[in-house]
This record gives C-alpha cells, sequence and structure tokens, in this order.
C-alpha cells in the first residue's frame, strides 16, 4: 500500500508539472517530504518546484507590465 501511495503521488506529480500547477506540485512534495522521508530527496525537487513557481510568477508580472505599459 504505502509503495502504490507513493507511486500515485509521483505520477500526479509529473501530471501537475506538465500543467505547470506548481502550487499544487509544491503541496504534494511537501506531503512526500512528511511521509516518505526516505524515499527520495524530496527537498531538492521541492525547491525546483518553487522555483519554477517563482519565475512563473516574475513572468506574469512582466508580461502584464508589458501590456500596459508600465516598467
Amino acid at each position: 500500500q504505502r509503495k502504490r501511495k507513493l507511486e500515485k503521488k509521483q505520477a500526479e506529480v509529473v501530471r501537475l508539472s506538465a500543467e505547470e500547477n506548481w502550487d499544487a506540485v509544491i503541496s504534494i512534495y511537501e506531503t512526500l517530504q512528511r511521509e516518505f522521508p526516505k524515499e527520495a530527496d524530496w527537498q531538492a525537487e521541492l525547491i525546483k518546484a518553487q522555483a519554477q513557481l517563482s519565475l512563473e510568477k516574475r513572468y506574469n508580472e512582466a508580461v502584464g507590465a508589458l501590456e500596459t505599459g508600465d516598467q
């Protein structure tokens, strides 16, 4: 059961990453880190997802500024 739950969460992360749903990916990695601390380096993956979310926010802010003419 533990292995199946882990596999399900990992598949969900792959799907959500493809959708660029970084908030959900971060939430899952935080859960995995708590529930399966010895299975993988969840911290590294969590940091990558947080970086992606930060980049997405910056990109959206920049696009918004360009669209409104702000500098």
